[in-house]
């Protein structure tokens, strides 16, 4: 009858799939890795043939150092020890047992209940914040049309990124958020507040990707990808 039934691939190669269409298709040359642990997003891209230009914010020491030696010889990927938002300050990080996550936000009572030891906050260290407004100059420097992708897995602070971003929003093609189904940290922006804020800033969707579900099988969060329609030639069904 013409159908094919399997297996999905995991979330995570639909993912790198997708993004590799996107960056083709808006020739992105700067990635903006915000939140970026051990640098699994950097190395997930570059999985993808992406060579181009890499700049990487994680401002928990222990992790940054792991990123620092996972960059290695790549030239061409920067990597910076503070963290982006709303305003430049000093803040506290509450540092949990999974390295992964680690936020300026506390976990809340969803959070501790679904996640339980791996949300546990262990120690906070102080880190400094500034906003992208201030550094997007020298990420871009040198180059002649920059042609951005942003992306955002900070646990919980991507709005308070996004605000810290007002004077060079415009700049960006494309984004990437994880957004919160089922918030695990207190004051973090729902799915839907993200959405509308992004669409405000003259974004459409593009892709999501399902990150996990919890004990009562709800979606928890979720991988977003966003472009700017302008930027974008017409596709005719799904990105291939």
């Amino acid at each position: 009858m013409g159908y094919y039934i399997g297996l999905l691939p995991p979330s995570s190669d639909r993912l790198s799939h997708h993004l590799a269409v996107v960056f083709e298709k808006l020739d992105i040359n700067v990635i903006l890795d915000v939140g970026a642990h051990y640098g699994e997003f950097a190395e997930l891209v570059r999985s993808t043939g992406y060579r181009s230009r890499i700049v990487s914010w994680e401002p928990v020491s222990e992790n940054f150092e792991v990123l620092r030696q996972q960059r290695g010889r790549d030239h061409n990927w920067t990597v910076h020890n503070y963290a982006l938002g709303a305003s430049p300050v000093r803040a506290v990080m509450n540092v949990t047992k999974a390295t992964d996550c680690s936020s300026l936000l506390n976990p809340s009572e969803y959070g501790r209940n679904q996640l339980r030891h791996k949300i546990e906050v262990t120690r906070t260290e102080e880190v400094e914040v500034k906003r992208l407004d201030q550094v997007i100059d020298q990420c871009v420097a040198g180059l002649d049309t920059p042609r951005l992708f942003l992306k955002l897995d900070t646990q919980g602070y991507d709005m308070q990124v996004l605000e810290g971003a007002s004077g060079s929003i415009g700049r960006v093609l494309g984004i990437q958020t994880e957004l919160s189904v089922q918030p695990i940290y207190d004051g973090m922006p729902t799915y839907l507040d993200m959405i509308s804020m992004l669409t405000d800033l003259g974004f459409e969707l593009s892709g999501l990707f399902p990150v996990g579900i919890d004990h009562e099988l709800r979606l928890i969060e979720m991988d977003c990808v966003m472009v700017r329609s302008s930027d974008l030639p017409p596709v005719v069904g799904p990105l291939t």
